[in-house]
């Protein structure tokens, strides 16, 4: 069916290549974005292509996120005096994000039930052996339950409360710390650059902003992916339109 209403839709003069920014596939890719958004954003387009709109709407939800990103909240690892800037830092970087997107994304602190993202805090973190301001374990992946197709994301992270030498971190040093991992839940690698968001975290000089050229990338692949979401939307209200009478 969908097969013959793109037939028909390209008939009349549909651009719908270009709603779906297909023919940009031999622009390099920026390495800050994670290669899995990318994989899922050609799933999306060549399902499109294809017609087969609930496959393609789930790989670009896989690039999307959640449109409500449940989290939930662990402060028992941290010291009764610090817990007021841990949770401060977590929600500065929340709403950093949010912004960011355009309140594409709403993040919302639960207490209970399901959440995607996990959030608990050590007074001492070490990734490969390395000290670390803090660590995400996630996973991202597309199911299938029956005729349906959905993007699921999944996280925990973990924040460091104090530094090597001991001392209690600050409320900016968390906040960086916690803008960091919550990139890696949107998308985006590691950075090799200090004063990055995604990278290295200087205790001394902490980033409390998302640089544009860490956002702008991630923006723009976003954009893709919604423009798929729009076109099985159009296609999904239109179908009644071009049906066979």
């Amino acid at each position: 069916m969908w097969t013959t209403f793109l037939a028909r839709a390209l008939a009349i003069g549909i651009s719908l290549p270009l709603a779906m920014g297909i023919g940009g596939a031999t622009t390099p890719r920026p390495v800050v974005i994670q290669q899995s958004l990318y994989a899922a954003l050609q799933k999306a387009e060549t399902f499109a292509e294809q017609g087969e709109f609930r496959q393609a709407v789930a790989y670009a939800d896989f690039v999307l996120n959640p449109r409500v990103l449940r989290v939930r909240l662990d402060l028992s690892g941290v010291v009764t005096s610090q817990r007021a800037d841990a949770e401060a830092a977590v929600v500065k970087a929340a709403k950093a994000w949010e912004d960011s997107l355009g309140n594409e994304v709403e993040i919302r602190f639960v207490t209970g039930g399901v959440s995607a993202v996990r959030i608990g805090f050590r007074s001492d973190l070490k990734v490969w052996g390395a000290d670390a301001a803090g660590h995400l374990v996630w996973s991202r992946n597309v199911v299938q339950i029956g005729d349906d197709y959905s993007a699921q994301v999944s996280a925990d992270m973990t924040l460091r409360t104090l530094s090597p030498g001991g001392r209690c971190l600050t409320l900016d040093n968390m906040t960086h710390a916690a803008l960091h991992e919550f990139g890696h839940v949107f998308g985006l690698n590691d950075s090799h650059w200090v004063g990055d968001i995604m990278g290295p975290q200087d205790l001394n000089r902490p980033i409390t902003k998302i640089s544009e050229r860490e956002l702008t990338p991630l923006r723009e692949v976003r954009r893709e992916a919604q423009s798929i979401v729009h076109l099985a939307e159009w296609v999904e209200s239109s179908a009644t339109l071009f049906a066979p009478r």
